[in-house]
């Protein structure tokens, strides 16, 4: 699947789009090698360091982990609609700012446990760089962007942190 609305820019040798937000967002998962590709998927509650690590060391310069702030940006100041092209399905966010409409980014969806099916899937887990406490086991947890496809293709969003639901892809930005 090809982002053709977008302007190819680089960051560090990754593309990015801007979309008129506070921050500028990786057309690719991390580990991906185009935007409908899921990329690698981490374990939240134990690979955050991990997928942080990757992020700012193995892609370079000024790219991290999205805030769940920068997130709620994306959710609130973009349009956005359930996708599916030759069996690959998620959310694309397309800009509404002066200059950068029609600029988009594609969210695939990711799924939530077996990271050996390749889906299709109807749901998925973006990482953020949040941390949220959990008073049972007196830890820190990712929290973590999910998304599924509800009645007549509503999209529906929360943020949540669980160790029900593992696996989760890494989506960089940078400011």
């Amino acid at each position: 699947m090809s982002d053709c609305k977008t302007t190819i820019n680089y960051e560090s040798g990754h593309e990015y789009v801007d979309l008129g937000l506070s921050v500028k967002w990786a057309t690719c998962n991390v580990g991906a090698e185009s935007p409908d590709g899921y990329g690698r998927r981490y374990i939240c509650c134990k690979d955050k360091k991990q997928a942080y690590d990757t992020v700012n060391f193995k892609w370079h310069g000024r790219w991290r982990m999205p805030s769940v702030e920068e997130f709620r940006e994306l959710i609130d100041s973009c349009t956005y609609e359930w996708e599916e092209h030759d069996g690959v399905r998620g959310i694309r966010f397309t800009s509404t700012k002066p200059g950068l409409e029609g600029k988009s980014i594609f969210l695939r969806a990711s799924g939530f446990f077996d990271i050996d099916d390749d889906g299709p899937y109807e749901y998925g887990m973006y990482l953020t760089a949040n941390l949220s406490s959990n008073e049972v086991s007196q830890s820190q947890q990712a929290q973590i962007l999910t998304f599924e496809k509800g009645i007549s293709s509503k999209v529906e969003f929360s943020f949540m942190s669980h160790d029900l639901y593992p696996w989760a892809c890494v989506r960089p930005v940078f400011s």
